[in-house]
């Protein structure tokens, strides 16, 4: 069986779609892969039962009402998760933690920022090879006055030694990041920069490995304004980002703005809110492209709602606004949304209910069957809220949350096992059909191999492409091919993409064209 399973969840490349290759090399290696049933990383149909993030650290405090947290999940189903861990009134921590399918998480974890400051609001995004880039806010230089800071984590070389500063202007505030990682390990961040309190603005830069950060790009909308709440996502290779803004002229509306590859940013920011004040959006996009965006209404002080707003390809934004809640007295809030494998939108919030407790409720849309009923997705708890989710390639959901019972404020995970929402196929995974011949000679090879391929179906119409992977499914580098009459060949000298050489021992090579994925063990030897 191939060890990369091709998922059904689009990856738009030009104006086609192929879909995500999933490398289940680390599985194999690590002794999980059974079958395709048993799977851990695409399984199951439901909520399963919730897990304790830190369950080492249960003993100690996390003011959920103050505390931040955040999830992400790269592309061999780790699950990475940063949050704010308060040790004393001034000395919060910023704490990192990951899940490994089958295993469960970290039996320790790992502190990011170093030294008793006032760290808040981490982010935290990864990449598919499972480098890890972490930011927050930090109160480290001037008292009242915050920087942006953050760490990176490697695959090869592990955490930095030492955490750095993104923004730091003087007498100003830097608060709030976002950041999301695309597949060439670039990292995009977007956050806050006051001007002229209580003004400010939202800033983006990039970071790429080999050339460093960018120039920042102002995103806001005009010179004034209160902006809050940025979220950025990315989507092959294309940005998407959502905040809140206040202005003079029209209040605190939510704004969205997007990245296009070759074309860059666009020229004005659109208003997805309609007149009502809105705060605290989510966003997130599904294999047809379609933008989903949610985010709490305030109708007054006592009375808040869910509302949602679709873009679609070809037709731009719903005219409507749809509210999720109709609570009319309960305040709904802190909503966040995520789409499994089947195309559903899952949005998930809290609801305030009599006593000052908090509930966390989930409403999922289909595109069959529209609107489905309110239901709670997990047990309820003393108080329950400021959800994240967070989908895989799998189409499988992530949900992180924080829970306080009998006195301590803890971290809670659970999954939304999508399998049953016919995400995968035995077709999908292995057809000879949808195969091109592939030779590789010679095989084992003490030096340089060629990877000849001869496609066996015609029609074939993308681009083809060969990379070379590890056995822990390390993406090493993407040959240039050489077309011929037949097919192709593609040439490997035994070096990763940087020109180095690799160790003596097992790697494959991944040939895809538009839908069509095969894999071939290679053997080097010296």
């Amino acid at each position: 069986m191939s060890p990369h399973l091709r998922i059904g969840v689009s990856r738009r490349k030009g104006r086609g779609s192929m879909l995500r290759e999933v490398s289940v090399l680390p599985l194999i290696a690590l002794g999980l892969f059974a079958a395709i049933v048993a799977f851990p990383f695409c399984s199951a149909g439901e909520w399963l039962a919730e897990e304790i993030v830190d369950p080492a650290d249960s003993t100690e405090q996390l003011t959920s009402q103050e505390s931040h947290w955040c999830i992400d999940v790269d592309g061999l189903g780790r699950v990475h998760v940063a949050w704010e861990d308060w040790r004393s009134i001034e000395d919060s921590e910023i704490r990192y933690s990951s899940r490994l399918p089958g295993i469960g998480w970290s039996t320790e974890t790992f502190r990011v920022n170093q030294g008793g400051t006032y760290a808040q609001n981490p982010t935290v995004c990864s990449d598919d090879n499972g480098n890890v880039f972490v930011a927050w806010q930090d109160e480290r230089s001037t008292h009242g006055v915050f920087e942006v800071w953050y760490r990176m984590y490697s695959v090869t070389t592990g955490w930095d030694s030492v955490e750095a500063v993104l923004d730091n202007p003087s007498d100003r505030s830097a608060h709030a990041p976002s950041a999301a990682m695309d597949d060439e390990g670039n990292v995009h961040v977007v956050w806050l920069r006051e001007t002229t309190p209580p003004n400010n603005k939202l800033l983006y830069k990039k970071y790429n490995p080999a050339t460093g950060w960018s120039n920042a790009v102002t995103l806001s909308v005009g010179v004034a304004g209160v902006s809050e709440h940025p979220v950025i996502l990315e989507e092959s290779g294309t940005l998407h980002v959502v905040w809140s803004q206040y202005t003079l002229a029209e209040g605190r509306c939510i704004y969205y703005r997007r990245y296009s590859p070759g074309v860059g940013w666009d020229s004005v920011a659109t208003k997805v809110s309609d007149t009502y004040t809105g705060t605290d959006p989510s966003i997130a996009v599904d294999p047809e492209g379609n933008i989903h965006v949610v985010w709490t209404v305030w109708f007054s002080d006592l009375e808040q709602e869910v509302a949602y707003r679709r873009w679609t390809p070809g037709t731009g934004w719903g005219a409507d606004v749809f509210y999720v809640t109709e609570n009319d007295s309960i305040p709904s809030m802190y909503p966040t949304v995520a789409c499994d494998g089947a195309g559903c939108v899952h949005v998930i919030w809290q609801d305030y209910v009599p006593g000052g407790y908090t509930t966390l409720y989930e409403r999922i849309y289909c595109p069959d069957s529209g609107w489905g009923e309110i239901t709670a997705p997990v047990g309820e708890g003393w108080q329950t809220d400021r959800a994240h989710l967070k989908a895989d390639i799998c189409g499988n959901l992530h949900l992180v949350w924080s829970d306080c019972r009998a006195g301590c404020c803890m971290l809670y995970y659970s999954e939304w096992d999508a399998a049953t929402s016919s995400v995968i196929s035995e077709e999908e995974i292995s057809s000879p059909l949808c195969k091109p011949i592939v030779v590789v000679v010679p095989n084992p090879s003490r030096g340089a191999m060629e990877i000849r391929y001869t496609n066996s179906l015609s029609g074939i119409s993308g681009d083809v492409t060969v990379r070379v992977y590890d056995v822990l499914g390390h993406l090493l580098c993407r040959l240039p091919i050489e077309e011929t009459s037949s097919g192709g060949v593609a040439r490997w000298d035994g070096c990763d993409r940087s020109g180095r050489p690799v160790a003596p021992g097992t790697y494959f090579c991944v040939i895809s064209a538009d839908n069509h994925v095969t894999t071939h063990k290679i053997v080097l030897e010296r």
